[in-house]
């Protein structure tokens, strides 16, 4: 299992381009959908969603900081727990 991580982490280091993109989309979505159901008001909804867009340079370097740590291990371990028997 060691190889496995290993070899995780190195696609997460190759493939930062991808991560950076899955998490643009990730918070996109996420931000369109916590302000429909927050916000009712059609020109506040709007206002809202071109302002909350402003912080997500910051959120991506602590999103890709906390996927590069820990989604190695959790691939790992789902993956494992996959192939063992009980």
């Amino acid at each position: 299992m060691r190889d496995v991580v290993l070899l995780l982490k190195q696609l997460v280091e190759r493939e930062e381009i991808t991560l950076r993109l899955i998490i643009d989309c990730l918070y996109d979505v996420g931000l369109v959908n916590l302000v429909n159901k927050k916000v009712r008001n059609r020109h506040l909804n709007r206002c809202l969603k071109a302002i909350a867009t402003m912080p997500k340079p910051i959120l991506r370097v602590f999103a890709l900081r906390w996927v590069k740590k820990n989604v190695p291990g959790l691939v790992a371990n789902w993956l494992e727990g996959q192939v063992s028997f009980k």
